[in-house]
C-alpha cells in the first residue's frame, strides 16, 4: 500500500508525493528503549513501567501461568455495641476496623505469649 499527498495551491495541482505507507509510519513510530533483562529491585521496574506503555511492547509479551495464594482469612462477628464502639475507635485513629481489631488481637497475643 502506498501513501499518496497532493501539493495544491488556489486549487491548481502543482505537486503529487506518494511513499510506501510502512516507511512513513516507520518513520512516525518513536523508538523505544529495550526491556531490561532483568530488573534489580522492584522500584527498578516500576520506574521503567511509569514511564513506558506495555502497548508499545505487546509484540514482545507471552503468555505465562502462575498461581497466587492468597491468605485465608476469618470473618468474626461482633455484638451491635461492641462493632459500633470499634468503628468509633477505629475512626478515630484514622484506621480501617479491620486494621485496629488486627493490632489490638496481635497486642493481646503477644502478651499472653
Amino acid at each position: 500500500m502506498r501513501l499518496g499527498i497532493e501539493i495544491a495551491v488556489e486549487g491548481s495541482l502543482i505537486g503529487w508525493y506518494t511513499a510506501p505507507m510502512q516507511t512513513i509510519e516507520d518513520e512516525l513510530k518513536p523508538t523505544k528503549d529495550p526491556i531490561p533483562d532483568n530488573f534489580a529491585t522492584l522500584d527498578e521496574a516500576a520506574e521503567f513501567w511509569d514511564s513506558h506503555d506495555l502497548a508499545d511492547y505487546w509484540d514482545e509479551t507471552q503468555e505465562v501461568e502462575f498461581e497466587v495464594r492468597i491468605p485465608r482469612r476469618r470473618r468474626v462477628s461482633l455484638a451491635t455495641h461492641i462493632g459500633e464502639r470499634v468503628a468509633e475507635e477505629a475512626r478515630q485513629e484514622g484506621v480501617s476496623i479491620e486494621t485496629l481489631v488486627n493490632l489490638w488481637l496481635a497486642e493481646r497475643l503477644r502478651i499472653a505469649a
